[in-house]
């Protein structure tokens, strides 16, 4: 069983992330607080459509970047990995980016068994100051 909840970046109130990031340029007009993605359970083959139709959208929006937070994610399976990849590279070809936030213990051992990290900009936790691993620099 997979949840997700969505933080809208249509709200008034802070982002739940906020990260030093590089973004396009010239920056979009108007510029739009990012919105995480939370992600919690196992997902599967069942559960990665409904989440891979809400990272897709949400890197359709106009600009923003996409955060994923897998703090909750209790199980990863090969799916889950397929949806983030797919969403990263909808991101980037909008000129955005897809940021992971605290991965939990079975994100980080998928992420590191699969090589998967070398690919995705990873966030350890949310305090911190800017991402690791692809194109981090």
């Amino acid at each position: 069983m997979m949840t997700t909840e969505y933080s809208p970046s249509e709200r008034n109130t802070p982002p739940p992330l906020q990260l030093p990031m590089p973004l396009p340029e010239p920056l979009p007009k108007p510029m739009r607080h990012p919105a995480t993605v939370f992600v919690s359970g196992a997902p599967d083959f069942s559960t990665a459509p409904q989440l891979r139709d809400r990272l897709m959208k949400r890197a359709d929006e106009p600009g923003a970047s996409v955060y994923v937070d897998l703090s909750g994610v209790t199980h990863c399976a090969a799916q889950l990995l397929g949806v983030l990849i797919a969403a990263d590279r909808r991101a980037r070809f909008r000129h955005r980016r897809l940021f992971i936030v605290a991965p939990s213990p079975a994100v980080v051992s998928a992420f590191a068994d699969s090589g998967v990290s070398r690919l995705l900009a990873v966030v350890p936790t949310a305090a911190a100051p800017e991402p690791v691993g692809a194109d981090a620099a």
